[in-house]
């Protein structure tokens, strides 16, 4: 699956209510380093960081893991896996 398809298609599943899973590697800018894979099994979209605020904003992707109850966010390009399907960049 394109990349841009899986943003959409956890768009329209958050406006429906519905849940998805992901897998993205994890990445801390401020100090340059990931834990590794992260795996999400029930997630909903946030609303978008402002880029007043936060300098990779359009990079961020706001999320909340319901199973965790936790707010967090992760770098676009670093998803790799939606609802067990392999994302591709090309």
């Amino acid at each position: 699956m394109k990349l841009y398809e899986a943003i959409k298609k956890m768009r329209q599943l958050t406006a429906e209510g519905k849940s998805f899973s992901m897998a993205f590697m994890s990445l801390n800018m401020s100090e340059m380093k990931s834990e590794g894979v992260v795996e999400v099994d029930h997630a909903r979209l946030r609303k978008k960081a402002d880029a007043k605020t936060y300098r990779n904003a359009d990079f961020l992707i706001p999320y909340m893991d319901l199973d965790k109850g936790e707010a967090r966010q992760f770098y676009l390009p670093l998803l790799m896996m939606f609802n067990g399907e392999k994302i591709t960049i090309r």
